[in-house]
């Protein structure tokens, strides 16, 4: 769990995103949900449709 939460936090910034907030839920050392509120690095919202979509393909 500790490397996807890694990697995951390490993408988001590739793509000019922070993470200010964060939750995941696990039993032991299986991960079944993992919940992260972003915004961009100048602190707006998504600019596009097209942003939108590459975000959520991502995750």
């Amino acid at each position: 769990m500790p490397k996807v939460l890694y990697d995951t936090i390490c993408t988001f910034t590739e793509l000019m995103y922070f993470v200010f907030h964060g939750n995941s839920y696990a039993d032991g050392a299986e991960a079944y949900q993992m919940e992260v509120w972003i915004r961009h690095i100048d602190g707006s919202r998504f600019k596009s449709d097209a942003e939108r979509q590459k975000v959520i393909q991502f995750s």
